[in-house]
């Protein structure tokens, strides 16, 4: 019994080591597979998970005026950034966060700055974006910049940082045209590839938004290596176990523009505080020199960034509506600026001579019809010449009502009123050329010889931009030739092409007699002592003009606005001016003095 009892025992013992032999076995080929074997894949699993690729922003091109002055550029703006990583605490979070709070009310007294501010941005991105410096405050001041730097040693984790940033040197001016820039909005599916994506601007309006593509630059990347708890590894990067992956931004292409800085500087400088538009053209390539809107706003406020009160207050501003783009948007009456399309369009039918005389009393009257002329006592009788001069309302209802409708809309149309001119920016409107048929879907009546009287001075339903009103004069100044409005003279594409805009002009085959009756009409205008645009007459530059006023809102309100288009030197033309004042006494008095000193400014002659 005992033997047995014996062998039994050693059996069992036997039993159980081999068990335990042959688990140690297997432990050590799996500790050997995962080790040896397979360790360098587990290697980079970890590493691969301990890595945050992050998105850096491409750098926007410029813009520039047609000599290349800079218009919308970048330049450094720095900041204070807070290195978390220099602040962490073990434990709870919020000991990291009571670490840092001592440090920022010292930073914000020094520099000026609220604490608020900071707290509220560390309190935003810090837990989400530990591999990332935390953006305190932005935009520092050089004397802020200076203040901090003189203590930088006492705090070791907040330093400056420099970031380019857009900025617009001349402030408003030219804001309508340029536009500005906001951050960027990402979908999920555009940043997938990256762990954490910086701020980006885009365009917003004007320029910036229109060739976007163009100034946007290529984007960088940037890897560092961070612990379990999201905070970068800089130990593991000096001792070089790893090497963080950098790829730079690439700067975004150029766009360079007809605007000329110091005629666009006059423009604005001309119309004031007024509201209104000013445009100058080059009429032999439609080159756009000026493109002025009033109230204005300036980029740099909307680009860093405002409240959602803010830009309900700019969007909402009844008095001004700064953001809008009167010199392309906004369509007026033109009042008597339209006459010289109506001149043109009866001498080119054939239908009516330079020497046709009209009876003027100071009324036009025919049955219903009742139009009262600018002379209480009329012009008595006038060809065409003098009915340009004096701006003669019955002469041109007269001329209206023989020519009739369609004759002077298709002038009109030829001349590009009633569509939009093509310009390179968005939100052009059409104004509106009206007919017959338009006019039945609109109000439900048919067309009246009372209609075509009031178009036949620029009144009714006509409206026009001072866009298609510049491009009117242009080819009053040429003979004919209607030029597509240019404002982008070219793109230097990063990759160094570079794209130049073709001029594209029509030409409408006046006859040169005709077209030489109307230039001498308005010549008349500026010299003659009774001419209408007589307050624009230069001393050495000869100039030909037309005025307008027309009238708006209620019966009797007396609301009127104030147009003038004029274009010099008569003999060889080279600019074209139209502008258009809100809430004006008349074309002569209101606009007349503004586009007189855009023409002194351009041809330097004493305003006195």
């Amino acid at each position: 019994m005992n033997r047995i009892s014996g062998s039994t025992e050693k059996n069992r013992l036997v039993f159980w080591g081999g068990c335990m032999v042959a688990g140690f076995l297997y432990l050590g080929a799996l500790l050997w597979r995962i080790q040896i074997v397979q360790g360098a894949t587990y290697a980079d699993d970890q590493r691969r998970q301990s890595r945050r690729a992050i998105r850096l922003s491409g750098i926007r091109g410029r813009i520039e005026d047609c000599h290349g002055v800079g218009l919308a550029v970048n330049r450094p703006d720095y900041g204070l950034v807070l290195r978390l990583e220099q602040y962490r605490q073990p434990g709870r979070w919020s000991r990291t966060i009571e670490a840092v709070g001592e440090d920022l009310k010292r930073v914000a007294a020094l520099i000026g700055r609220p604490a608020e501010e900071a707290a509220a941005q560390l309190t935003r991105v810090a837990r989400a974006r530990r591999a990332l410096p935390v953006p305190l405050w932005a935009r520092l001041t050089p004397q802020e910049t200076a203040r901090f730097l003189e203590h930088r040693f006492l705090f070791r984790g907040i330093e400056i940082e420099v970031e380019p940033r857009r900025f617009y040197p001349y402030g408003s001016l030219a804001g309508h045209v340029i536009g500005y820039v906001g951050e960027r909005e990402w979908t999920p599916e555009e940043t997938r590839t990256f762990h954490y994506v910086l701020p980006e601007m885009v365009g917003r309006a004007g320029i910036e938004r229109r060739y976007d593509e163009v100034l946007r630059g290529e984007p960088g990347r940037r890897v560092v290596l961070v612990d379990a708890a999201g905070y970068p590894v800089l130990q593991q990067e000096r001792a070089g176990l790893f090497t963080p992956s950098f790829l730079a931004p690439r700067g975004g292409g150029d766009v360079r523009l007809t605007l000329d800085v110091s005629i666009q500087r006059l423009a604005e400088e001309s119309l004031g505080n007024a509201r209104g538009a000013v445009v100058v053209l080059d009429p032999r390539t439609g080159d756009v020199l000026a493109l002025c809107s009033r109230p204005g706003f300036d980029p740099n406020h909307l680009s860093k960034g405002i409240s959602v009160g803010e830009w309900q207050a700019l969007q909402e501003a009844t008095a001004g509506r700064p953001l809008f783009p009167r010199a392309i948007a906004a369509f007026y009456p033109p009042g008597s600026l339209f006459k010289p399309v109506v001149a043109i369009a009866a001498l080119e039918s054939g239908d009516w001579s330079v020497d046709t005389a009209v009876r003027c009393d100071g009324v036009f009257e025919r049955g219903n019809i009742r139009v009262r002329c600018s002379s209480l006592h009329g012009h008595g009788t006038i060809t065409l010449e003098k009915a340009l001069e004096v701006s003669c309302n019955p002469y041109f209802c007269e001329m209206g009502l023989q020519m009739g409708l369609e004759t002077i809309r298709r002038m009109a149309a030829d001349l590009g009123i009633g569509r939009r001119t093509g310009i390179e920016l968005d939100g052009e409107q059409p104004g509106l050329l009206p007919d017959a048929a338009w006019k039945r879907r609109r109000f439900g009546e048919g067309w009246w010889e009372g209609d075509t009287a009031n178009l036949s001075i620029g009144q009714g339903f006509l409206g026009v931009t001072p866009l298609q009103m510049a491009v009117v004069g242009s080819a009053l100044a040429t003979g004919g030739r209607v030029p597509r409005p240019r404002l982008i003279r070219l793109v230097r594409r990063a990759d160094g092409r570079v794209e130049e805009t073709p001029l594209s002009v029509r030409n409408l085959g006046w006859s040169v007699a005709n077209w030489n009756a109307v230039v001498r009409g308005l010549r008349r205008a500026v010299e003659s002592p009774s001419g209408t645009a007589r307050l624009v007459r230069l001393s050495t530059t000869s100039v030909a003009a037309k005025t307008g006023t027309a009238e708006y809102g209620a019966k009797g309100s007396g609301l009127v606005y104030a147009w003038m288009m004029a274009f010099a030197p008569v003999e060889a033309p080279r600019v074209v001016v139209a502008a258009v004042v809100e809430e004006g006494e008349s074309g002569g008095q209101t606009a007349g003095p503004v586009v007189r000193r855009v023409l002194s400014g351009i041809f330097r002659e004493n305003e006195g």
